[in-house]
């Protein structure tokens, strides 16, 4: 498959793709997305350990990575304050919003995410924040906007055809109907 590479302010044609690097993605998705759907369907406690063991291992996975940077006792705060705002926006939209406002949740991040690599990829370009992140593009960032764009209008419209209540909004035809 072809996607453009940007060199010296122009785009090339090139099909450098490497389908290679998409295996583990899938085999982790294969495997974490019925989890995650699980857990949210049930919630309570499966949910909740759900939640710790994620955390945990992504405390794990940050610490990893800041532990040989300068001022590493900052870098841990902020990747736990970072942390802690995540995983409490899940549990917060899962306990006060439902499961069908976690669902759109999760959707919009696994749309994101994969928006992201696809477009950054298969379009790549100028880099976004090169000294922060080297492989974000300004493609990859249109990418999440649309994806996540698309995901909220899907929903909205998924809710107006079943005629439920999804995310906290009520579609205007369900009061009309009875």
């Amino acid at each position: 498959m072809a996607h453009c590479v940007h060199k010296k302010d122009r785009f090339i044609l090139s099909s450098a793709f490497d389908f290679k690097s998409l295996v583990p993605r899938i085999l982790s998705a294969a495997v974490l997305i019925p989890i995650s759907l699980s857990a949210v369907f049930i919630g309570g406690w499966f949910f909740y350990m759900l939640i710790g063991l994620l955390a945990a291992i992504s405390v794990f996975e940050w610490l990893k990575i800041v532990r040989h940077t300068r001022g590493v006792v900052f870098h841990m705060c902020w990747g736990a304050v970072y942390l802690l705002i995540g995983f409490g926006a899940c549990v917060l939209i899962r306990d006060h919003f439902g499961a069908n406002a976690a669902i759109l949740f999760l959707l919009m991040i696994w749309a994101c995410d994969s928006a992201a690599f696809f477009s950054g990829k298969m379009i790549g370009g100028r880099k976004l924040a090169p000294r922060i992140s080297p492989n974000k593009t300004i493609a990859g960032f249109v990418g999440v906007i649309t994806a996540s764009v698309l995901v909220g209008i899907g929903f909205f419209f998924a809710s107006m055809i079943s005629g439920h209540m999804f995310w906290g909004f009520m579609p205007p035809t369900k009061p009309a109907i009875g």
